[in-house]
């Protein structure tokens, strides 16, 4: 994938970032340090509230449970703020309702397309649109109905994995199952929660991360992320641990084929999985949005923060400074997810002592090797210790819970 040789020049702004995310972090960071002032959206003891780049917090009402109220609160902070510029969503269930009240907000959304966004976070879509362009991908079936779901593992084959069909955050991002009775262990009736699911066959193979600037259904650049390990054992999940690889050739016109039908404007991330050994490739997705592990694409030399503030603005993607050259072979960790992840898994009793020892050495030899720490910056340390708090929190509730079962265990054996 050929590299742009120039990025677009943004004057100094005033940013409104919804969304308070380790995501909100990385692009504060970068914002502040290029001299944009940064207003966050969110609690006032979330981690954003720690960052020094953000100069204010502001902690609004739902978009999600009133939208006028949320609008007429915005109108009150741009009155308190009025050089407030564009307002830039972070998370994809704001990005999912931002875009559909586009019209009704009083500052530009740094955001790409209503309808890149609702075809981009439907899989179902997304998966007819691959096989429509003969982009390649696991056999699939789109389900709404237990029965359906019984059909589809049947028809896909097992071991199959399904997958929540919209962009709303949910506890489990896929479900792998084995075979039928798993199935049924797993789904004992339609879980209500969901409205429809992807059902896919099992692909084997690491995830492969494409962040990219498009103009106009053109790729003007890309950089290749492998992501090594995430915080679920079963490799579904946030990415905890990654590496930047020199462009992956195979995955070039795939992903052309798709931008160019979307006629996709802004940056995103498509995603692969690829069986290495047999040289297989196999379409996930598409974020229509900043990535979540945006600070290390940021620190291979990828700005995906200002070609968005340039749609927004309605400048030109590509202009006048010249963009970094990217570098290959470096490393990232999540250290904060990485934990939370081992001690969540410890906690429901999804692993034992052994890969949990196991799991905890693969934290400490990432650690050392990191190029980069998605959340720690030394001049920037208030978050940091926020996530260091939270850390001890589980620590206690982990140990709480472990101290009942023995006394349990205790009581039960001087019982006999």
């Amino acid at each position: 994938m050929s590299i742009i040789t120039t990025q677009p020049s943004v004057a100094k702004q005033t940013v409104l970032l919804l969304g308070n995310y380790r995501l909100s972090l990385a692009i504060a960071r970068q914002l502040g340090k290029a001299g944009h002032r940064v207003v966050a959206g969110g609690a006032r003891d979330g981690v954003i509230a720690r960052c020094i780049y953000v100069e204010r917090v502001w902690d609004h009402p739902s978009m999600f449970k009133n939208e006028r109220v949320f609008l007429a609160a915005l109108d009150e902070l741009l009155a308190e703020c009025p050089d407030i510029s564009m307002i830039m969503p972070v998370s994809e269930v704001a990005l999912l309702k931002l875009v559909k009240m586009r019209d009704q907000l009083p500052r530009p959304l740094a955001a790409v397309s209503r309808e890149t966004v609702d075809t981009c976070c439907d899989k179902g879509k997304m998966a007819l649109l691959a096989a429509e362009l003969d982009v390649p991908q696991a056999p699939f079936a789109t389900v709404d109905s237990m029965e359906a779901l019984v059909l589809a593992g049947e028809q896909v084959g097992y071991p199959c994995v399904a997958r929540p069909n919209d962009g709303r955050n949910y506890d489990v991002k896929a479900y792998f199952i084995n075979n039928r009775q798993h199935l049924h262990r797993l789904f004992p009736e339609w879980p209500s929660w969901h409205e429809s699911l992807l059902v896919q066959a099992h692909a084997k193979g690491p995830r492969y991360n494409r962040y990219f600037v498009a103009d106009e259904g053109v790729i003007l650049d890309s950089l290749d992320v492998k992501i090594e390990r995430t915080d679920r054992a079963d490799g579904s999940g946030y990415a905890v641990e990654g590496v930047s690889v020199e462009p992956v050739n195979a995955l070039d016109a795939p992903c052309q084929r798709l931008i160019e039908k979307l006629e996709y404007s802004g940056v995103g991330c498509i995603q692969y999985l690829i069986d290495e050994r047999r040289g297989r490739i196999s379409f996930l997705e598409i974020n229509p949005r900043i990535g979540g592990n945006y600070a290390f694409p940021n620190a291979c030399g990828l700005d995906l923060v200002t070609p968005m503030m340039a749609l927004a603005l309605g400048i030109p993607l590509a202009s006048s400074e010249p963009a970094s050259a990217h570098t290959f072979n470096k490393r990232f960790i999540w250290l904060y997810g990485d934990l939370i992840g081992l001690m969540s898994s410890v906690y429901k009793r999804e692993m034992g002592l052994r890969s949990a020892l196991g799991w905890l050495f693969k934290s400490g030899r990432g650690l050392l090797r990191a190029d980069t720490h998605l959340t720690f910056e030394r001049s920037d340390l208030g978050p940091s210790k926020w996530f260091a708090k939270r850390i001890g929190e589980a620590l206690l509730v982990i140990a709480w819970d472990l101290a009942r079962y023995v006394k349990r265990k205790i009581a039960s054996v001087l019982r006999l």
